[in-house]
């Protein structure tokens, strides 16, 4: 988050044209950038796209300096949002989330905390979902398969996702006995949450796939 900014603002400064829109994400120091890539790119309209922020950002079990978060990421999400034209957020739950932890993350700071700023990113606040077509789920004439319903994991295996709740899930519905079977995806890494080994052990019978998987 500190780097990307000086990065891509090298490419961008070897564009032979001039685009019509830049699209960047919370992951961008987009203030920074902006501030490189001199004045005809500037003057380009920016949308930045929040599909997290730093300020909410769950802390791993594993960070032993919690206690001492560093304000700096989100401080960039902050003065990001400030830089760009528009603001779009992937769903209603975390915009609101942002917006409501930005005033609180601000105050900790004594002065020039910049908290009427907030009002300026709300206005410019929207929600784009991600683009799926989710239309086929709605048919009503769908052949009913008999074949036990595949349940997938396709996230990182770290805390950040939440695996805790969603094996949780799976012991329970496997306790109720409905039939399903599991394909867990992904690579495992030296601290991986413990709940992977305990799932990998208690759903054995229901697994069709464990770990990596090239395609």
């Amino acid at each position: 988050m500190f780097v990307g900014a000086i990065s891509l603002a090298e490419k961008a400064r070897q564009l032979q044209e001039v685009p019509d829109l830049i699209l960047a994400t919370d992951m961008l120091d987009l203030a920074g950038f902006r501030g490189q890539i001199g004045p005809d790119l500037a003057a380009v309209p920016t949308i930045l796209y929040f599909h997290e922020n730093q300020i909410s950002y769950p802390w791993s079990a594993y960070d032993k300096a919690h206690q001492y978060r560093n304000n700096q990421y989100g401080i960039l999400n902050f003065s990001s949002a400030l830089a760009a034209d528009k603001i779009w957020f992937n769903s209603e739950f975390h915009r609101v989330d942002f917006l409501e932890k930005l005033p609180g993350f601000l105050k900790q700071f004594p002065d020039q905390n910049q908290l009427h700023r907030v009002a300026e990113i709300e206005a410019k606040s929207t929600v784009l979902h991600l683009g799926m077509n989710l239309q086929a789920l709605l048919q009503k004439d769908r052949t009913q398969s008999t074949e036990p319903a595949l349940i997938t994991w396709n996230h990182r295996w770290e805390y950040d996702k939440n695996p805790e709740a969603f094996f949780q899930m799976l012991f329970q519905i496997k306790e109720e006995g409905w039939p399903f079977q599991l394909a867990v995806l992904g690579e495992q890494y030296s601290k991986s949450p413990p709940i992977f080994a305990e799932a990998q052990q208690r759903l054995a019978n229901h697994i069709v796939h464990w770990g990596y998987a090239d395609r």
